[in-house]
């Protein structure tokens, strides 16, 4: 099933014209995409870009790229993940795809009478105290990718030790900046953990993709680099509608531009002569 409105990310900012009427513009982010994207943003906005080194040297680990053969397994590698966790007495964060993926997923813990936090943006809890808590030895925090982004979950000592925050997609991000937010969750500000994605074949992006897949294909090395090309392909693609898109818009805002400057004009010749009627 296709993503709902939920999960929907913007890729661009709209109305490009207006901001070409100020004078100077700047900009910040720590997630600027693929190399399609950024000069996407440099040609659309004539702005240049550079690299900030980051404050503390990153501690965080990759694993291996996990696709299973369904959901039904998906569901079970994520439960031994849980258990493995917890084991460890490290805190663990699943991002979901959806709200209604995290409900899902939380009624199979509470089955299984699994203690667990879920964040999806409708849940009882304040955010804050969430997020302060998901930092805790053997806390289970479950989520939305967007549900408390841009936050840093705060590690305390035995959670360190242990090994940091693991963090896990259970579904396959559709671009590079949405990868390394929710990615980037775990090994903040230097602090040591893990990060995967852990998916199957039944990801309905993985079939957007590439079809959907008999599950004895092999899903090696080869197969994950074909699903980051195919990506890039999809992103290249849609940058180049965007700029399309843009293109045509600068086109129209120089016409009404014109047009309205031309009917000022008309206005204060009217006022001045005397002839304009007022209402």
């Amino acid at each position: 099933m296709i993503p709902h409105n939920e999960n929907y990310t913007i890729a661009s900012i709209s109305h490009i014209s207006f901001f070409g009427r100020y004078k100077y513009i700047y900009g910040l982010t720590g997630t600027a995409g693929e190399l399609v994207e950024r000069n996407e943003v440099m040609e659309s906005y004539h702005i240049d870009s550079f690299d900030v080194p980051p404050n503390r040297k990153c501690l965080r680990k990759r694993l291996p790229t996990e696709i299973l053969n369904s959901n039904d397994e998906l569901q079970k590698r994520l439960i031994q993940i849980v258990n493995e966790t917890q084991r460890q007495n490290r805190p663990l964060l699943l991002l979901f795809l959806s709200i209604d993926d995290t409900i899902k997923f939380s009624q199979l813990l509470s089955e299984k009478k699994i203690v667990h936090m879920v964040m999806n943006e409708l849940q009882r809890e304040d955010e804050d105290y969430i997020v302060f808590r998901a930092g805790q030895p053997g806390v289970i925090t479950i989520a939305t990718n967007t549900a408390g982004r841009g936050t840093d979950i705060v590690l305390s000592p035995t959670s360190k030790a242990n090994g940091g925050l693991r963090v896990a997609f259970t579904f396959f991000p559709e671009n590079f900046r949405v990868e390394c937010q929710g990615l980037g969750r775990a090994g903040r500000q230097g602090q040591p953990g893990t990060a995967e994605i852990i998916t199957s074949l039944d990801d309905p992006y993985i079939i957007k993709l590439i079809g959907k897949l008999d599950p004895s294909i092999q899903r090696d090395e080869i197969f994950i680099k074909k699903l980051y090309q195919q990506r890039s392909k999809q992103i290249k693609s849609q940058s180049e509608s965007r700029m399309i898109h843009s293109i045509y818009e600068i086109k129209l805002f120089n016409i009404l531009s014109v047009f309205f400057a031309k009917l000022k004009k008309i206005n204060e010749q009217f006022e001045n002569n005397g002839t304009l009627q007022k209402e």
